[in-house]
């Protein structure tokens, strides 16, 4: 068998015989196509190909970079923006191209800047205008350099079907601060507190554009019942939301700085920066909802989202689930006299949760053992299996909490 002989590297503007990065990689592609094909005498030439792939890639974003960074206020963001591109680019493989989410964000906030120091749309086409040409002048030298090993790098449709993406996510960025732009300060901020009381809304240009911090830690209040006080809501360090029982509070705030407030109960969500708030906001107002409806209960006045129970607040998520878990165990109880089903539900929601011998749910409750005993005998009967299988026990626990406050209404 003859063995291949190792050509010189074509040389891309630097050696790369002295890029170990590259070599390393080089030698796991030859490995990778030897185990593949079982032909070893093709492994160098298959190893080189894959060497002068990436480095190829390489060498077009340091020519993108010259064409494009011009010593301006944004190379920090054109380079980011650049550098993200190209991984994207170098990284693909398939025929389907989606642009992976630090590319995006980093081409929107390219956009997002262009607008912010006045440029203009054409401005921004010329922009990635020069990072094409840049980008086709280097893989057309490549491919002279090298026809057979470059003709991956050198086609011209794919790499103008690349920068035509990421244009079209800088123009997105750009578009949406140039609109901002043309707001009134006032519906400025009325759009920022409906974006920040939002899940998954962008809002790192409305923040940018009104001066704030986005990285800024915070966290939501959603109030379970009154209003949250006025005093509160037009704190200067407070973002009030369009509904007045939601704002949101620096993470600094303790608990003990917010118990003192008048008008109820409060729960906390956990603490995310500005321009994520959306999520705390909507944790919180899930654990809101599940005290309200007294799926949930807790005397505090203050209630830390995360110190709610996760399996209680994953079942509640649905505002019609407690009525149909009601309607699944607790129709034998719903039979009974009012009462006698306020008096064995109570027992027995107790008993769920405290996990405590009878005769302790008894002591609380204020009962003899002998009737502690006797209602769990009753509930037995009534409740058969359900009380065995650990599932049905939270299961009642969520529906005991919606009923018990209605049957307590309902007590003539």
């Amino acid at each position: 068998m003859a063995t291949s002989e190792c050509r010189p590297l074509p040389r891309l503007g630097c050696s790369l015989a002295l890029n170990s990065r590259w070599r390393e990689r080089a030698m796991s592609l030859a490995t990778a196509q030897r185990t593949a094909t079982c032909r070893p005498e093709k492994t160098p030439s298959a190893a080189f190909d894959g060497w002068h792939h990436y480095r190829g890639r390489a060498t077009v974003g340091a020519a993108v970079e010259r064409a494009v960074l011009d010593g301006g206020p944004l190379d920090s963001i054109r380079r980011r923006a650049i550098g993200a591109s190209i991984a994207a680019y170098r990284d693909t493989t398939s025929g389907v191209f989606v642009v992976p989410h630090a590319a995006a964000e980093a081409l929107h906030e390219l956009g997002h800047r262009h607008a912010m120091i006045g440029g203009d749309l054409e401005g921004l086409r010329e922009l990635f205008a020069s990072a094409q040409r840049a980008a086709l002048e280097t893989l057309a030298t490549a491919r002279r350099l090298a026809p057979k090993r470059h003709h991956a790098l050198s086609d011209t449709e794919r790499v103008c079907a690349f920068v035509r993406v990421f244009f079209d996510r800088a123009c997105e960025g750009f578009t949406h601060t140039s609109h901002i732009l043309t707001l009134r300060p006032q519906d400025r901020r009325e759009r920022l507190r409906a974006a920040l009381f939002r899940p998954g809304t962008r809002t790192n240009a409305l923040l940018d554009i009104c001066g704030l911090d986005a990285s800024r830690p915070h966290l939501a209040v959603v109030a379970t019942g009154e209003e949250l006080p006025r005093r509160l809501l037009t704190h200067a360090q407070t973002v009030a939301g369009l509904d007045p029982h939601e704002c949101l509070v620096p993470a600094g705030w303790t608990i003990t700085s917010l118990r003192p407030l008048p008008g109820g109960q409060v729960v906390l969500g956990p603490v995310t920066s500005l321009a994520e708030s959306g999520d705390s906001v909507d944790l919180a107002r899930r654990g809101a909802a599940t005290l309200r409806r007294g799926v949930a209960t807790d005397r505090r006045a203050v209630v830390p989202f995360g110190e709610l129970d996760a399996d209680t607040l994953l079942l509640a998520g649905n505002a019609a689930l407690p009525d149909l878990l009601i309607e699944r165990h607790l129709g034998a109880l719903q039979a009974l006299r009012p009462a006698r089903r306020l008096q064995l539900g109570i027992f027995l929601l107790e008993w769920l949760e405290s996990g405590k011998p009878l005769t302790r749910v008894g002591a609380t409750l204020g009962i003899p053992p002998q009737t502690a005993s006797a209602h769990m005998s009753a509930l037995r009967e009534l409740l058969g299996d359900k009380l065995a299988s650990s599932t049905c026990r939270q299961e009642l626990r969520i529906a005991l909490h919606s009923a018990v406050r209605r049957w307590e209404e309902e007590l003539p």
